[in-house]
């Protein structure tokens, strides 16, 4: 091969290689402090933040007229929004590679995403889950199926 293929193979390399790392980054980022609200269709009663040994970081409940947004940025409160969790001031940052879960609780599902801390307030997902809410945001089940199991079993 040419001394001149091998520089155009290099420079195409080098392109696809940028190409595929800012779509990447764009398009599949490593985390966000978004967190992303699905609905049924029905306006959002709760959001809940927690990891997967039962400690509840940040829990919101709605508390009046509002509009529903469509992401709310971890620790942020809303407007027609009230923080329960923590009582008072910001929640706690995220531990990276911290299992985490947030729930979306509508009028009648419990719309979640599991996933890991990124950063201090990024959140990456990786599954999702859904199932009928409980009646309280203060009941909603923040384990693991590993966690869930009794230690006697």
């Amino acid at each position: 091969m040419s001394k001149q293929k091998t520089i155009w193979l290099a420079v195409l390399a080098l392109l696809g290689f940028g190409a595929g790392w800012l779509v990447k980054s764009v398009w599949w980022p490593q985390g966000s402090d978004n967190m992303f609200l699905v609905t049924d269709g029905t306006p959002i009663q709760s959001v809940v933040v927690c990891n997967d040994k039962g400690e509840v970081l940040w829990r919101i409940v709605a508390s009046g007229s509002r509009s529903d947004p469509k992401t709310i940025p971890y620790g942020d409160v809303p407007p027609g929004f009230k923080q329960e969790v923590p009582t008072s001031g910001a929640p706690r940052d995220f531990v990276e590679n911290e299992h985490l879960q947030v729930h979306v609780l509508s009028k009648t599902q419990d719309m979640g995403d599991g996933g890991k801390a990124t950063g201090p307030r990024q959140f990456l997902t990786l599954v999702n889950f859904g199932g009928p809410r409980p009646e309280r945001a203060d009941q909603v089940e923040c384990r693991s199926p590993e966690n869930r199991k009794s230690p006697a079993s």
